[in-house]
């Protein structure tokens, strides 16, 4: 799902159709990745899931190899999560400080 959420986000980011003008690229300087197939739609989703979500991940997004930290847990792929829960509510402080008694 992650990959194909990234292949459809051609506006911004990393993956989009990246696969795709890399592979034209290669052939225009008469070069070719196997990884990236034979057409476009299979250069787009073998890039992300090569480049973007794992070889070239940390520049490209400044994370982990989502493959790396997968292996760690027995899996193809995961992703780092940090939660980072609600901040003090700014409502509840503002009526602590400045309240009055009716």
């Amino acid at each position: 799902v992650k990959v194909a959420v990234n292949r459809v986000n051609v506006t911004q980011g990393p993956a989009g159709e990246n696969g795709s003008r890399l592979r034209a690229r290669l052939a225009s300087e008469k070069k070719r990745l196997a990884i990236l197939g034979d057409d476009d739609e299979t250069a787009n989703l073998q890039y992300i899931k090569h480049f973007v979500l794992d070889v070239a991940s940390e520049g490209l997004r400044g994370v982990p190899s989502d493959r790396e930290v997968g292996r760690q847990y027995g899996l193809e792929y995961a992703e780092r999560f940090h939660y980072i829960g609600p901040g003090p509510n700014a409502v509840n402080h503002y009526i602590e400080r400045h309240a009055e008694p009716l």
